[in-house]
């Protein structure tokens, strides 16, 4: 295995190991920890980078209708 697939390697078992899990269980941890472990998995991860910040504008988008009808 060379350096690039092992430092790879070792990004992606911290992400299943550490990042998700915690992510996962989101309601029963510290918000310093939810924030490191997300911003882990958004710099690591293209699409879940792209996944997530879809979902922030959809949810913007949909508070902010919510909002105007008010």
């Amino acid at each position: 295995m060379d350096q690039e697939k092992l430092n790879k390697a070792i990004i992606l078992r911290s992400m299943l190991d550490t990042d998700l899990n915690a992510v996962s269980r989101v309601l029963d941890i510290k918000d310093s920890v939810l924030g490191d472990c997300l911003k882990s998995i958004v710099r690591n991860d293209e699409e879940f980078r792209t996944k997530f910040m879809q979902l922030v504008h959809d949810t913007y988008d949909r508070l902010k209708k919510e909002f105007d009808e008010l």
